[in-house]
């Protein structure tokens, strides 16, 4: 990797989430019911032609950068990655040339072309073009939803993996239902997730568990639990 004063050449693999929603929002009945205010369910919606990342530069611009260190780079202050859709900012920065891994050790944010994310810290492997964001808050381009996580896995196969996570469409920090699952693996080029020690909450209560469960993540319908 060659470095150059106010760039920085780094591979950092798709950011890519895109989640189904549950079933329309719940009706006042005949008792008078409080409705549920979460806006309708609203699903991001399939990239057909998703921008070409592998051959497209990396600039990196940063207040101050160090490559005095031949076992690290450093760059600090007001630090942003850029690569075609994708967007990273964070106040510092390090590249570890011998196992070509990026690493992001304080709080950041993500964006690309269908999640925006914060998250406490990151790493990125340049050399089998993996990754994953620790303790994330995301929502989707597109859609509603949102949750958190307590870590993202990315991978060069375009999958995705959640662990931990909780997901909604509902805004605000007391949604009036909020899915939480031990695991979400998103196969974004068959258009579908998979979810496994699913709870379903509404009102904070739990009222089902379900220990594997299909959906659609993007436009693309398929039969299913959701």
């Amino acid at each position: 990797m060659n470095f150059k004063a106010g760039k920085l050449l780094v591979l950092i693999p798709a950011g890519t989430i895109i989640l189904s929603t549950l079933a329309a929002a719940v009706n006042a009945d005949e008792k008078g019911t409080i409705p549920v205010a979460c806006p309708n369910p609203a699903i991001a919606p399939v990239i057909v032609s998703p921008p070409n990342r592998r051959n497209a530069p990396i600039v990196m611009l940063a207040e101050k950068f160090d490559a005095r260190s031949p076992s690290s780079a450093t760059a600090s202050g007001d630090v942003e990655l850029r690569k075609a859709d994708q967007h990273l900012s964070t106040e510092l920065l390090r590249f570890l040339p011998e196992g070509r891994t990026v690493e992001v050790p304080g709080p950041m944010i993500y964006t690309d072309s269908q999640i925006s994310a914060t998250a406490a810290s990151a790493s990125f492997n340049l050399a089998n073009d993996t990754g994953e964001l620790i303790r994330l808050n995301y929502s989707l381009v597109g859609s509603t939803a949102n949750g958190s996580a307590e870590e993202m896995q990315l991978s060069a196969a375009n999958r995705s993996h959640l662990l931990g996570l909780d997901f909604t469409t509902c805004p605000g920090p007391d949604p009036e239902w909020l899915l939480s699952a031990r695991e979400l693996e998103l196969r974004h080029d068959d258009g579908y997730g998979i979810a496994r020690g699913a709870t379903l909450k509404f009102m904070n209560i739990p009222f089902l568990y379900v220990p594997w469960m299909s959906f659609p993540i993007d436009s693309r319908r398929k039969s299913g639990f959701l």
